[in-house]
């Protein structure tokens, strides 16, 4: 949800774009060969979700764990399982994509003043990436943007295009719209514009290695983010696990996993003491030794998948 905020925000109409041109206009790499075709994975998610009860003496709520993208909310969870949802005394989900605006969003993805985008790459580097972001962003708005920004912005694309199966929506948009016609309690444990500041705190050359690696090897950036998606779809935590702590996009996990859950961890435990809260939040801040599930269990609470 966040990919598609950042460029339908930044982005601009088509009638704006105007390609990067150079002096010496630099050659094109040649193309890279096409992936071996595979067999998609089997969705067996929707059989075994990522979906805990949590419990403490009779208080009984329900986590989820989505991925923002790549697998539709169909694949990932059960029809049986809105019953639980739909009786919930109360709904939190990961991030308000309303709660910032336009304004604020640009302030935030700027780099400082005097600073160009361009002088963060070779030359071929940034004429691959300003023609494969020219339906997101014209070159002069490309060009004031921090590293984060089109990096976000090639994920989102590149995981669009993986088999042609990626949904047009994510699970959390959907899942939100759900509880607002359905006039379910629900809150926001972030704003977009408390993740944004968080992204922010991305140093600027991991940004920069991963868009480099990204165009430099497309076939292998299609790879690790197949690997993502495929783990979720496995169904097996563990390996949810390994991709997510192995993953060459780590350091963008920690800024963006660490911060929040603290913040949400003191929230949430008051509203579970109660029970029947449902809670959807993307599967990275769940699994792990320091995810959101392990510290409730050692903090007393009944975690069972």
């Amino acid at each position: 949800m966040r990919w598609a905020l950042v460029a339908l925000t930044l982005g601009c109409g088509p009638a704006a774009l105007r390609p990067p041109t150079y002096e010496a206009e630099p050659e094109p790499p040649p193309p890279e060969p096409e992936p071996a075709a595979r067999a998609e994975p089997i969705p067996a998610v929707a059989t075994q979700p990522f979906l805990w009860r949590v419990r403490r003496g009779q208080a009984v709520s329900h986590i989820f764990g989505t991925i923002h993208a790549g697998v539709s909310l169909d694949d990932a969870f059960p029809a049986a399982a809105f019953a639980d949802l739909d009786e919930s005394r109360q709904v939190f989900l990961e991030v308000d994509p309303t709660s910032l605006t336009v304004e604020a969003l640009r302030e935030a993805a700027r780099l400082p003043e005097g600073q160009t985008l361009e002088t963060f790459f070779t030359a071929s580097v940034w004429h691959r990436l300003a023609n494969e972001l020219h339906t997101h962003t014209n070159t002069d708005q490309l060009e004031v943007l921090r590293p984060w920004v089109p990096m976000l912005m090639l994920v989102q694309r590149r995981t669009a295009a993986l088999g042609g199966r990626a949904p047009d929506r994510s699970m959390d948009g959907i899942l939100a719209e759900y509880v607002a016609d359905r006039e379910l309690p629900f809150e926001f444990l972030e704003t977009s514009a408390e993740q944004f500041d968080a992204l922010a705190q991305l140093p600027d050359p991991a940004a920069v290695a991963q868009v480099t690696g990204m165009l430099d090897a497309p076939a292998e950036s299609e790879r690790r983010l197949r690997r993502v998606v495929d783990a979720y779809r496995s169904a097996q935590v563990a390996e949810v696990s390994r991709v997510a702590s192995h993953d060459q996009t780590r350091a963008l996990a920690a800024v963006l996993l660490d911060g929040g859950q603290a913040q949400w961890l003191g929230r949430l435990r008051a509203e579970l003491d109660r029970g029947g809260v449902f809670v959807a939040v993307g599967i990275g801040h769940l699994v792990g030794p320091r995810g959101l599930l392990a510290q409730l269990e050692r903090a007393g609470y009944e975690v069972e998948r």
